[in-house]
């Protein structure tokens, strides 16, 4: 009887492991794909192991007053999109322009947007188009060409409507919009059709979403975190506390990740898409005034590591792995740092 559940064992074993994805047991190669992030509000580009560190704005007239905010990269990995702001320092007032800067020679292209005082411009996944939300008289939806050309109002209603972004087909943009001081998540098709609100949860918490591609859209209400289809259908709570934020998908779109402030510390947290699984990856103390502190976190290309902001001393940028916890300071630098985004090689 024994060795009859030895045998069965090894049975069970051999037909899981068969099952399994083997991409996820390969040596992780950290060149596949580049880190940007601000450090002392110079925008800087890293490897994924914290190697090869470039300053991409040390020509730019970059201060106080005067920057970038890293937006997104293109589909290809070859391009960042940016918002500019120039502040006059008499008037007190910002102009802000997009512009996209090519990674190869950091060359900076300014799109001319400037008049709508554009802010969270996001990429077409074709890279063609842009996505951003107007500031200036009205807070509409806008498209535009990569180039800056043929601008469109697509929302252009009386609400505050904001953090856009599209997709994964392209054919749809989501965005929030305030309807009697209640903000809701909203789609409309890329030419400005079929303007549908997804929830009713009362108050979604900006820019506190993330779309997948497949479909879904997990976002954070001020009831908790919730998962809804992009159409509007089988919206699902996931966890049930106002203090969780910044839910993000990861790239296979099984796990979500989310921050949950503890007032003096933050913990940075994963779900199973379904909701089950809730665990603890890393956790960080917070430093007076930052008790709403919320930090950028992603996922690496390969869903086996977290990226992440952390704060002891000062800002630092983390990686740590989701199978041993092995925790590695990737920029150990004495001013701060801050995650923007991660670059898929191509």
């Amino acid at each position: 009887m024994r060795l009859y559940l030895i045998f069965l064992s090894l049975i069970c074993l051999l037909i899981y492991s068969c099952n399994l994805d083997k991409s996820y047991l390969e040596p992780i190669d950290y060149s596949d794909f580049k880190i940007v992030y601000k450090s002392d509000r110079q925008i800087y580009l890293m490897d994924g192991d914290g190697n090869n560190k470039i300053n991409l704005t040390q020509d730019q007239n970059v201060d106080g007053y005067n920057g970038y905010k890293i937006e997104d990269v293109s589909p290809d990995g070859q391009k960042l999109l940016l918002t500019q702001f120039v502040t006059d320092t008499t008037l007190w007032k910002s102009v802000y322009t997009t512009c996209i800067m090519n990674l190869d020679d950091h060359n900076i292209q300014y799109l001319n947007n400037s008049l709508f005082r554009p802010l969270d411009p996001k990429f077409s996944p074709d890279g063609l188009k842009i996505v951003f939300n107007g500031t200036e008289n009205t807070h509409d939806i806008f498209i535009m060409n990569a180039d800056g050309s043929n601008i469109k109002n697509l929302t252009n209603d009386q609400n505050w409507d904001g953090y856009p972004s599209f997709s994964a087909d392209g054919r749809k943009i989501i965005f929030t919009s305030e309807i009697n001081t209640l903000y809701d998540l909203f789609t409309i098709d890329s030419d400005g059709g079929n303007k549908r609100n997804l929830t009713n949860d009362g108050i979604i918490s900006p820019p506190g979403y993330s779309v997948s591609n497949n479909g879904k859209i997990v976002y954070k209400s001020s009831k908790g975190i919730s998962c809804v289809d992009i159409n509007g259908f089988n919206q699902k709570k996931l966890i049930e506390t106002p203090r969780c934020n910044k839910p993000k998908f990861s790239n296979n779109g099984k796990w979500i990740s989310y921050i949950l402030n503890k007032f003096y510390s933050i913990e940075i947290r994963i779900i199973d898409i379904n909701g089950s699984n809730d665990r603890i990856v890393a956790s960080s103390s917070l430093p007076p005034g930052y008790e709403n502190w919320t930090p950028n976190v992603l996922f690496t290309p390969d869903n086996l590591n977290i990226i992440f902001t952390g704060y002891e001393s000062d800002k630092e940028i983390y990686r740590i792995s989701l199978s041993s916890g092995n925790l590695i300071n990737l920029t150990n630098y004495s001013g701060e740092d801050e995650l923007g985004l991660i670059v898929f090689k191509q």
